[in-house]
């Protein structure tokens, strides 16, 4: 009985940070498309920063993607 209770406590526990890994996981996902959204629309760096909550170097990581995603784009490269 009490490694069949022990079992369920773990898997319990398992599927409990799988969740909040998840839910930390889209969060981020989220905050990069705003990010991503506002550069687009050619929102200053400051705007972004506090709509976001990114600091600028995480912003300045997000706009290099964005650039090196068009660059590829315009060579053809998907």
């Amino acid at each position: 009985y009490h490694s069949y209770l022990k079992t369920i406590i773990d898997e319990e526990a398992r599927i409990d940070a799988a969740w909040h890994y998840g839910w930390e996981d889209g969060r981020a996902k989220g905050k990069e498309e705003v990010v991503r959204n506002l550069l687009a629309l050619g929102v200053d760096l400051a705007t972004i920063q506090a709509a976001s909550g990114l600091t600028e170097q995480q912003i300045a990581q997000i706009k290099q993607q964005v650039d090196n995603e068009k660059q590829g784009e315009s060579w053809g490269i998907s």
